[in-house]
């Protein structure tokens, strides 16, 4: 077995597989498996007891892992809602694993229809609020725009949206 992570993984969602028995006997012996490559919870267990076949009754470990939410991870189980997770484009997979890392554990579906989507920072959403509520009075009325306190309005879209850390900047969910 390897303890090598290939590049082809480096990216993906992955866990380093051994068991308690290795482990009870001072071995790390074991393997990173990549989660990708499986369509549910019953195909990972398969290969792993493949992997592991030089035990009779294999109790599966997993040591390490990466690039998929924390609380889906466990030392002896894996959560099966990383396999709805995973069959998501990696774009939705994104705001969703920053959902459930900042925000809670709400199933997919509440996130998804929550998401309202990501913007550089959120003054950049603030703006882009105003801009699609209030444009045609402003363009109506142009010095209207002048009077417009921003910043408030910005505080009060606080209490009805959740922010959450992107690469490119922060994603916006609507509270429900």
């Amino acid at each position: 077995m390897t303890h090598e992570m290939t590049d082809a993984m480096a990216d993906n969602p992955c866990l380093y597989v051994g068991t308690y028995e290795k482990y009870n006997n001072g071995s790390l012996d074991g393997a990173w498996v990549d989660l990708t490559q499986f369509k549910d919870k019953d195909e990972f267990y398969d290969f792993i007891e493949k992997l592991h076949k030089d035990e009779h009754d294999p109790e599966f470990m997993f040591q390490d892992f990466q690039n998929f939410p924390e609380f889906l991870y466990s030392e002896c189980e894996l959560d099966e809602r990383i396999f709805d997770w995973l069959a998501l484009p990696d774009e939705q997979r994104e705001y969703i694993a920053a959902y459930w890392d900042e925000i809670g554990q709400d199933d997919i579906d509440y996130i998804e229809e929550a998401f309202y989507g990501c913007y550089k920072d959120f003054n950049e959403f603030v703006y882009d609020s105003v801009d699609n509520c209030f444009s045609h009075i402003f363009k109506d009325h142009p010095t209207m725009e002048t009077y417009f306190d921003y910043e408030a309005y910005g505080r009060d879209l606080t209490y009805d949206y959740n922010t959450a850390d992107a690469k490119s900047g922060v994603f916006i969910y609507r509270k429900h």
